[in-house]
């Protein structure tokens, strides 16, 4: 979820005020614009970018002394803020930030939800239960996963939960007759929900309505296994499910309606993965080749569009894409992983080199906003990690 960029200082939020500046990074090679350093918590030494929202507003993770670290956000000018934990903890993280301000972490590897207003809420598993695990947030702030119940020595047994805005209360989630088991992985903007059911023994794609009704998913022909990992706001679903054989397992869509679609190939390969489904349901992720994995856009119809790599390089990665079709990742030569450099492929195709921090080595981007802003992670000169933000000209 892109300008020409001029050099600029980013300040830091401390409880006694705005602290330090920190530098901008050099121009890429590639691009007018330049990735920006977005710094740390004072006394931390590295962070992490995860998500951006359409207001600009970045979340992820920072130091803040020696094996601490906090759950952190940016704003769109650069201001970090120290999201904090539950009382009692050291440590947080934060990996998804909504357009309503929420944001969906953890707290000691407890899973959290921090309103827009940023109090912080833990997020209980059903009653009975032992272990939650959040899995994705919609943008008001409804966050879906599931609660595990230990039945025995390494033995467990799960439950989809939706934990609701307002209480942040866990609601199980109907499971169809014969099934034994539930897992939440997405949710989208109406409240359905994708993800899986255990039904003899074997997972099976199901969407959740958002009345809770729930459907299990078409299978592939000879098929015995499936399961749904991302749905758009049009209801349309992403997963993988194997074919007739065990081991041939395929990247594919459901339709509305539940019918399934695979996702083509690249010449040469046998195997891809999706990253991300826009609401014009145009996928994005990666494929096998004859050699090395190529970031991939799928339109609807399940065609694939081989994105390609930088010049030189053998291999790519794409990671998350807007609405308009930008797709943000990386590439890098398989024989050289100090060379990964961060890149965004508009929707004609054409790639960009993002840059590198300044005496950096390495980046990649994670996430990038409907406005074009992206967001990932580089190393810097002392080979910290750091989040960055990118904005093109």
């Amino acid at each position: 979820m892109s300008h020409q960029r001029i050099r600029r200082f980013l300040a830091v939020v401390t409880a006694g005020g705005i602290t330090g500046a920190l530098a901008v990074a050099v121009p890429a090679a590639a691009s007018a614009a330049t990735i920006v350093d977005l710094g740390t918590l004072p006394g931390g030494t590295f962070s992490n970018g995860e998500d951006i929202n359409n207001a600009g507003t970045i979340v992820g993770t920072s130091g803040v002394s020696p094996n601490v670290w906090h759950a952190v956000t940016w704003d769109s000018r650069g201001v970090i803020t120290d999201l904090g934990t539950l009382p009692g903890d050291s440590s947080s993280a934060g990996y998804q930030i909504g357009d309503s301000g929420a944001v969906r972490g953890d707290s000691d590897a407890k899973p959290v939800r921090w309103g827009p207003n940023g109090a912080i809420t833990r997020l209980l598993p059903l009653p009975g239960d032992h272990i939650p695990i959040s899995r994705d947030m919609n943008n008001a702030g409804t966050v879906v996963g599931y609660s595990r119940k230990s039945i025995g020595e390494y033995v467990y047994e799960d439950h989809a939960v939706r934990w609701d805005v307002g209480t942040g209360a866990a609601t199980g989630l109907a499971q169809p007759p014969g099934a034994t088991e539930s897992v939440a992985w997405a949710v989208n903007d109406h409240g359905a929900i994708a993800g899986h059911v255990r039904i003899a023994g074997e997972r099976r794609a199901a969407r959740w309505n958002a009345d809770g009704t729930v459907t299990v998913l078409d299978l592939l022909g000879g098929g015995v296994y499936s399961y749904a990992e991302d749905i758009n706001d049009a209801g349309v679903v992403v997963g993988h499910a194997n074919g007739s054989t065990s081991d041939e397992l395929r990247t594919v869509r459901w339709s509305q309606t539940g019918a399934i679609t695979v996702l083509a190939d690249l010449p040469g390969g046998n195997w891809s993965y999706h990253m991300a489904i826009n609401d014009n349901g145009v996928i994005a992720g990666y494929a096998g080749t004859s050699n090395q994995p190529h970031a991939v856009r799928w339109a609807p119809t399940g065609a694939v569009t081989d994105l390609g790599t930088l010049p030189r390089y053998d291999r790519s990665f794409g990671r998350d894409m807007n609405a308009d079709g930008t797709v943000v990742g990386d590439s890098d030569l398989f024989s050289d992983l100090n060379s990964t450099r961060a890149v965004r492929w508009a929707s004609n195709g054409t790639a960009t080199n993002l840059g590198l921090l300044r005496g950096g080595t390495y980046s990649i981007a994670y996430a990038i906003n409907d406005a074009g802003t992206i967001i990932g992670n580089a190393n810097t000169a002392n080979d910290d990690n750091h989040a960055f933000v990118w904005r093109a000209g």
